[in-house]
């Protein structure tokens, strides 16, 4: 299983609500609690999240969990794109336990998070081998979450092929023919192939994709025209004006 673009990640502590629902487009969201609980009801079932434990938190619109009151809530999270989706609508979680590859792979996500500029700055090799053992611990600890809870991933292999090209290439000016063409596709047949598999079409999965990434970046902290060439328009100001105008719909 592979994750996609890591928009934004780090260490968050709070005493009362630690992450907004008010989003667009809600991303997938991976995190490990440091110190105290919180619980969160989604109006089918109730979730208290605490240490010893790994989440996953699929896309979700409403998702604010308040802390309990006692010691500050921490966190240690990862928002990305997933390459095969899930097929999951509520929050699902993994414990930790005596396993050591997960240890492991916490120790990695927990130390990435800590160093979050150091992980972020990919120019040297040191750090882009450090990003690299980062992102495979993320990918590492969804994988296990998902295989813990039996469920199962979107497993078209033309659908997934297709997501990961939208992930890795989002900067470039990708259209939905460009697409069909590197999965060997004619572009109707791919628009009615990714449209029955993933419920949308591909053109929609793109922007979406592009604008949950650039405002979890914004959110991040990232610089406003950086995430503009990052995600693949033309300046900030255009990115800006494509996000007033899903605000509106």
């Amino acid at each position: 299983m592979k994750i996609g673009k890591i928009s934004g990640f780090g260490t968050l502590a709070s005493e009362g609500k630690w992450y907004s629902g008010d989003v667009l487009y809600p991303i997938n969201r991976i995190y490990c609690v440091r110190s105290g609980r919180a619980r969160f009801s989604d109006g089918k079932r109730t979730y208290v999240f605490e240490k010893g434990k790994v989440y996953f938190v699929p896309e979700c619109e409403d998702f604010a969990p308040v802390a309990v009151e006692g010691e500050p809530f921490v966190h240690s999270y990862a928002d990305f794109a997933l390459i095969s989706p899930i097929k999951c609508e509520h929050v699902i979680f993994a414990e930790i336990k005596d396993d050591e590859s997960m240890r492991l792979a916490i120790e990695i996500f927990l130390h990435g998070c800590e160093k979050k500029n150091e992980v972020k700055e990919t120019s040297s090799a040191s750090a882009s081998a450090l990003y690299s053992m980062f992102e495979s611990a993320v990918s590492y600890l969804v994988t296990r979450v998902a295989e813990d809870n039996k469920v199962d991933f979107v497993s078209d292999s033309t659908v997934t092929h297709a997501i990961y090209i939208m992930n890795r290439r989002m900067n470039e000016n990708l259209t939905v023919s460009d697409i069909a063409h590197e999965v060997y596709m004619s572009e109707d047949g791919f628009i009615r192939k990714f449209s029955r598999v993933m419920g949308t079409t591909p053109y929609a999965y793109l922007k979406k994709l592009r604008i949950m990434t650039a405002i979890s970046m914004i959110n991040d902290g990232e610089n406003i025209a950086r995430v503009a060439e990052a995600v693949g328009y033309s300046d900030a100001a255009s990115l800006l004006h494509a996000i007033a105008m899903e605000k509106r719909k």
